[in-house]
């Protein structure tokens, strides 16, 4: 403390560092403390203000209290810094910062040559669309504040019996780092980039990435590469462009090959679990299809969104970082292309449909058939294989003796005494003219 400022200085007590808050003509009662929450404040004994506080110079370090955003104090900028390098906390390359337009995310730029590296994309109240496995502000402990001219994001505890810190590397990347308090140690639990499509931009305009694929980056329908050869190659800054033109973009709605007027109307291409591209607009709507059909109504509209808590989203611009979530992610919303005609899917005609289900129906039964003939084929072959086995006991009759009839068979009379039990009683089962009939077991 000096004159009623904080101030660093080294060994010999020359000042590196004040606070400014106060000239020697104007010394007042004042006092530091850190508070539990790690925030170090200046506070002014008789009236109990703060003077100054160090959550609002945050360095690379995002804790619970802290403010990222616009005018969080008059004139004050919340923003956090990365330092230069692991071991070296002067300022690095990379800051974090809340957008503050219409809708507002979370960006991290990266200020030497003031590109964005990465965003959140939009807030619709509970989390940011954009980030996978943000579920709720009760679970991560996010909440976005508008005061007036002040705007900003804040943390707070999500879960009062853990500790939670979010810390911005020197590569750019935004870590969320938990207390695992049987280890003793700070384990990472969230990183802002898990993969190549989490970087700002990495397909280009018009261009959508899934980590799923392979390349990851592709056109969207209706679209193609603004150069082949470089997207072959793997650079796909370039993006994609438009095969063909939407209709209200064409002269007095004529086709740019023939001359001929178009009746086919643009429509849409609907696209499930996506992070929005950047640089969205915002129409008050009060359903999808009062957003869908502003979008139509509009030349200047490529596309639209429409998500619950936030109402119409819209683009007028190049659409840019586009993204295709995995279906576990939790994230994303649906977002509708406006396509030429030509370029939509086509509904398929329903004669076309019956026809199709028609010839796949005889197939089918065509196929039962030859399973049920088989079967069937199969099941003689079995019988006449046991008849061969039964015939096997004895000999077939000479053919001079029974003529043609060679079914016949004659057996010996050791088999046929085995066969009746010595020619006992149990085995009789009467006497005729021409004898005792027995049974026999062969």
């Amino acid at each position: 403390m000096h004159d009623g400022n904080l101030v660093v200085s080294d060994g010999r007590k020359n000042i590196l560092w004040t606070s400014s808050l106060f000239s020697n003509a104007s010394v007042v009662d004042t006092e530091a403390e850190l508070m539990d929450t790690g925030n170090l404040v200046l506070r002014d004994n008789s009236t109990g203000r703060i003077l100054w506080e160090s959550f609002d110079y945050a360095s690379n370090v995002l804790l619970p209290g802290m403010k990222v955003g616009e005018n969080i104090k008059p004139g004050l900028k919340g923003e956090i810094t990365s330092w230069r390098d692991s071991s070296d906390p002067s300022t690095g390359i990379f800051s974090l910062e809340l957008d503050p337009s219409k809708l507002p995310q979370v960006i991290i730029k990266n200020v030497s040559n003031d590109k964005l590296h990465w965003r959140s994309g939009p807030w619709n109240n509970r989390v940011f669309i954009g980030v996978p496995r943000m579920y709720s502000v009760y679970v991560d402990g996010f909440f976005l504040v508008r005061d007036g001219q002040q705007v900003y994001l804040t943390l707070g505890y999500g879960n009062k019996t853990s500790f939670t810190r979010f810390v911005l590397e020197p590569d750019g990347m935004f870590v969320q780092r938990d207390w695992l308090e049987s280890n003793r140690e700070w384990v990472d639990v969230w990183h802002s980039q898990d993969t190549e499509c989490d970087i700002y931009g990495k397909c280009g305009p018009f261009g959508s990435c899934n980590a799923l694929d392979s390349p990851i980056c592709s056109c969207l329908q209706g679209f193609e590469p603004k150069s082949k050869d470089e997207w072959s190659n793997g650079n796909w800054l370039g993006g994609c462009v438009r095969r063909t033109e939407l209709q209200c973009h064409t002269n007095n709605n004529a086709s740019s090959s023939t001359g001929e007027v178009r009746k086919e109307l643009d429509g849409f291409l609907k696209l499930d679990m996506m992070k929005v591209p950047d640089h969205v607009e915002w129409w008050e709507s009060e359903s999808i299809e009062d957003c869908e059909q502003n979008c139509l109504n509009n030349c200047s509209c490529l596309a639209y969104s429409y998500e619950n808590n936030i109402g119409c989203m819209w683009w007028a611009r190049d659409m840019l970082d586009i993204q295709k979530f995995g279906n576990f992610s939790k994230a994303g919303v649906q977002l509708h292309i406006k396509l030429a005609y030509s370029e939509l899917p086509k509904k398929k005609d329903a004669r076309l449909i019956i026809s199709i289900a028609i010839i796949i129906g005889i197939a089918a039964i065509g196929l039962c058939t030859f399973i049920c003939w088989k079967w069937m084929a199969k099941q003689r072959g079995k019988k006449q294989k046991g008849a061969e086995l039964y015939l096997s006991y004895g000999e077939t009759s000479d053919a001079n003796m029974f003529g043609d009839n060679k079914e016949l068979v004659m057996f010996h009379f050791e088999t046929l005494a085995m066969a009746t039990n010595n020619f006992s009683e149990a085995s009789k089962l009467g006497h005729g003219g021409f004898g005792s009939v027995y049974k026999a077991n062969l």
